[in-house]
């Protein structure tokens, strides 16, 4: 009796070993050869080789990558050092983020006076408690030698004409932006605090000179790290416009609203195609380092030479085709790009619609297709963000834009607050998405415009 129970748990067994066996050499007969690159992956390549040349002199990612260096030393000359060393590190060593043992970076570079703190806290939202702060105590705020010294480089930082990053890689550092978003906040909050003197063409000056570097900087950005930024750093510009308009009030319509924000966000804007290309080599970077290293570099464990993880390269490898999984990554980018670039209206529905879809973007998965590169699609799919919520930053600013001049517009026409909501409804200025006027919140005196995007979605643009 054991002994035919052992023999059919052998034959069990056997069979599954076998099966397996036989699966796993159909999978390498899927998997013989890889793809020719996609015309989606010849397009992302054809943006990266057309990305125009800056010179050094004129990029302000140098100056910015230099921003947080000890008061004594040219931000300048500090970038150049920095992006000089990261340019000639080994490619196999990572690097967390820009230095240079000739230029040490000072914390100090950051707003740490508290009645600035308190002011930006309050301010974090423009609401009641920001509008009742600026009204009663924002005068007596003033910048320490830290904070004037963060303003200086900050308006040096925008008066640079280009951008252009270095190379986007997976151990690549990560620039700090963190002085030149201070910075804004100070430079903005000095302009409000000019509102009532003769210093108005300086403000206006600075105010469009802030929004133009960061939309600049926007359209030129390799990775969603910087496009996020400038989309954060371009919402602050429009919400303190709006503030410092407020300010004048016996000359409402001294302060004029940035030429940059007089045009639309654009559909190539919203495309964000060369950011998307720089996503695109960022993941070139990791899969070329997984074919010639291994798995292990997913999870920094490239030079542990075990069995196991042998066995798993060994095993895996075949499975893993690198231009196809380019490829797809690719199709997946340029498939957002299109979705996102349709007119306003459509994009909530395109944003429920992506928000319920199917693993793998939905492919089809009929033979032998989905034995084809099964490691690549399983890569493109580990810890894949939410690209449309991206993409929704920035449709949304085109609504926190028309909202903006909507506010001015009943500033300039002296409209009362209780004629406001009345008003809105015959400017031509209304909501991108569904092109109903903009809301009006009589107890807090603002417009409204709530956006797509699941974080920082709701402007408020007080009258």
């Amino acid at each position: 009796m054991l002994r035919a129970v052992a023999k059919i748990v052998a034959w069990l067994v056997g069979g599954l070993l076998g099966t397996a066996v036989l699966l796993y050499l159909l999978l390498l007969v899927v998997n013989l050869h890889d793809e020719p690159p996609s015309p989606a992956a010849q397009r992302f390549a054809e943006v990266r080789a057309k990305r125009p040349a800056v010179a050094d002199e004129n990029n302000a990612f140098i100056y910015l990558v230099g921003m947080g260096v000890d008061a004594q030393y040219d931000p300048q000359q500090a970038g150049l050092a920095m992006v000089a060393m990261e340019r000639n590190r080994p490619p196999q060593e990572d690097s967390a983020g820009y230095t240079h043992p000739d230029y040490p970076q000072n914390d100090a570079i950051k707003i740490s006076a508290k009645p600035l703190l308190d002011l930006l806290e309050a301010c974090r939202t423009i609401g009641s408690s920001c509008l009742k702060f600026l009204d009663s105590k924002a005068d007596t705020v003033t910048l320490g030698p830290p904070e004037q010294l963060l303003v200086e480089r900050y308006r040096t930082l925008i008066t640079f004409p280009e951008w252009r990053e270095s190379g986007v890689t997976y151990n690549g550092p990560i620039p700090s932006y963190s002085p030149a978003l201070n910075g804004q906040k100070l430079m903005l909050l000095d302009c409000w605090q000019l509102a009532d003197d003769k210093a108005m063409n300086r403000c206006n000056g600075l105010l469009e000179a802030d929004a133009h570097f960061w939309r600049n900087v926007f359209n030129s950005a390799d990775s969603l790290i910087t496009s996020m930024v400038a989309v954060r750093a371009m919402g602050n510009n429009l919400i303190w416009t709006n503030l410092i308009m407020r300010r004048d009030t016996k000359h409402p319509s001294r302060i004029a609203i940035p030429a940059t924000w007089q045009r639309p966000i654009s559909d190539d804007e919203r495309a964000m195609e060369r950011t998307w290309s720089g996503e695109w080599q960022f993941v070139e970077s990791i899969l070329s380092k997984v074919q010639s290293d291994g798995f292990g570099v997913l999870d920094g464990m490239q030079d542990k030479q075990t069995i196991s993880a042998h066995m798993e390269n060994w095993f895996m490898r075949p499975l893993f085709l690198h231009q196809a999984t380019l490829n797809q990554q690719a199709s997946s980018f340029v498939e957002v790009m299109e979705q996102y670039r349709t007119p306003y209206a459509q994009l909530p529905a395109v944003a429920a619609k992506r928000n319920a879809s199917l693993p793998f973007g939905g492919e089809e998965l009929s033979f032998p297709h989905m034995f084809y590169n099964p490691i690549g699609k399983i890569l493109n799919e580990i810890g894949k963000p939410n690209y449309g919520g991206y993409m929704l930053k920035v449709a949304d600013l085109e609504g926190a834009r028309r909202a903006l001049l909507a506010t001015a517009a009943l500033r300039t026409t002296h409209t009362p607050r209780e004629k406001a909501a009345e008003m809105l409804t015959q400017l031509p200025l209304r909501n991108p998405y569904t092109n109903q006027p903009f809301a009006w919140d009589e107890a807090t005196g603002c417009v409204l415009f709530e956006g797509l995007s699941e974080t920082h979605n709701r402007y408020q643009f007080p009258l």
